[in-house]
């Protein structure tokens, strides 16, 4: 009896396929999940660079906005910012 149970059964449950499948999507997650907060981390600090450049500027997009060149004074970026950010 007990034999042909595992006969039928145990050949499609594999219980070291299923933990190592386990282990793979538990690891693509994980990468997943540092995927995205590594970008909105990037998003929030080029968003609130933005929002504080457009303040200390008085509202004034003229001369100053057009290049990328301006976020120098903040220290914290090396120009990454400048391409093709600034269109909405």
């Amino acid at each position: 009896m007990g034999q042909s149970r595992q006969g039928g059964r145990d050949e499609q449950f594999d219980p070291d396929y299923h933990q190592w499948r386990e282990e793979q999507v538990r690891s693509l997650d994980d990468d997943y999940r540092s995927w995205r907060n590594d970008r909105y981390k990037k998003f929030s600090d080029e968003f609130s660079q933005w929002r504080s450049q457009r303040d200390s500027q008085g509202g004034s997009k003229g001369s100053n906005a057009s290049s990328g060149e301006q976020s120098g004074t903040t220290g914290n970026q090396t120009g990454a910012t400048g391409s093709g950010k600034e269109n909405k």
